[in-house]
């Protein structure tokens, strides 16, 4: 139990290292992580909760932005909903694998190679924006994820709605347990210059280091509910209702304790 914990978690105590880890890029490097949840991911379609919240607050039919489309498995749903859909990641690799599943499903995928902080979209271009699969802890720093999530407000409609995703630290007392250890420590020893709630990611390609990370290694930002309403609130969002994973789907099968630990939101563009 206490492996399976710690597999799922997908941190590492990083008190021990002396380098701080750059951007996730590092992480989808990896051949076997970037096969996971590129396309070997792309068919999984809509998980249960993303439909339930699209099926509330999307509109019936439009265009929607998905940032961070990685091997397609939202745009790709998406699109055989009707909606007309765009789809962008900073992985060039992604989004050709994108483009190819949507050119042999016969889906008109518009796809292109961007950051999420610098989007090359006019302001108002879609109905609704979908940075989901935990794409905002992804990004390190908290002026950065502002960027990112207002570029997505900047390029929705008034009116519009947004979908996004975290990892939530409630979803497991063992989470908060780790993070209020590591957050009273940085405290007085923070030589990476970590943020509140900032983990390593330690199982990368089929291994796990608990220790001794190197220069490089990838770092993930966790949220809080009411830190990420705040952000989306910083971002020129109105949040509207936040939905846990676990709340809405259970745990088996395929379904690890990391998954079911991501919390959905929904959010309206404040006009």
């Amino acid at each position: 139990m206490r492996r399976r914990f710690f597999s799922d978690i997908q941190i590492a105590g990083d008190l021990m290292t002396e380098s701080s880890g750059n951007s996730m890029q590092t992480f989808y490097q990896n051949p076997l992580e970037r096969r996971r949840w590129g396309k070997t991911l792309a068919d999984a379609g809509l998980y249960p909760t993303e439909e339930e919240l699209i099926r509330r607050s999307f509109p019936s039919v439009g265009t929607v932005l998905n940032v961070g489309c990685g091997g397609g498995r939202e745009c790709l749903s998406l699109a055989k909903m009707g909606y007309r859909v765009s789809a962008v990641d900073i992985d060039e690799e992604f989004v050709h694998w994108t483009k190819e599943a949507a050119s042999k499903g016969g889906l008109p995928v518009d796809c292109h190679v961007m950051d999420a902080r610098k989007l090359d979209f006019d302001d108002g271009a879609f109905d609704a924006v979908m940075m989901v699969g935990q794409l905002i802890g992804h990004i390190r720093g908290r002026a950065n994820r502002l960027e990112a999530l207002a570029e997505a407000a900047r390029v929705v409609k008034a009116g519009g709605v947004g979908l996004f995703s975290t990892n939530a630290i409630e979803a497991h007392w063992k989470y908060g347990l780790y993070f209020a250890l590591a957050n009273a420590v940085r405290k007085v020893y923070n030589p990476n210059g970590f943020e509140r709630n900032d983990a390593f990611v330690f199982h990368s390609g089929g291994r796990r280091r608990y220790f001794g990370h190197r220069p490089g290694d990838p770092v993930f930002h966790w949220y809080r509910v009411e830190e990420f309403q705040r952000d989306l609130s910083d971002a020129g969002w109105k949040p509207l209702e936040y939905l846990p994973r676990k709340d809405f789907e259970k745990v088996g099968g395929d379904i690890t304790l990391t998954e079911i630990g991501e919390t959905f939101y929904m959010a309206g563009k404040i006009s």
